[in-house]
């Protein structure tokens, strides 16, 4: 298990806004699945990569987004995917 507490809530609020969000593009059911991994060279920054893939219907999106921060990669991953949502139901 790679996240500590602090990150494991920032990534609960995180989801549960951007859901609302996809659901409101999507207006449709869908399946969320992220895969976080934790790149770390001996430092004490860790570099972050989170896969976001949104399943809808027979339709899949999927980003993938790579930070130093934590929050700011879930942030990226989430935008991409909905960039990908929108432009492919043209809003």
């Amino acid at each position: 298990n790679i996240l500590n507490e602090d990150n494991k809530k920032i990534l609960e609020k995180l989801v549960n806004e951007y859901s609302i969000k996809i659901k409101r593009k999507i207006k449709n059911e869908f399946s969320l699945s992220l895969y976080i991994r934790e790149h770390s060279k001996g430092g004490k920054t860790k570099k972050y990569s989170i896969d976001v893939s949104v399943i809808s219907s027979t339709i899949r999106f999927k980003s993938i987004a790579s930070e130093w921060d934590f929050a700011r990669t879930i942030h990226s991953a989430f935008r991409k995917v909905i960039t990908e949502i929108e432009h492919r139901f043209h809003e």
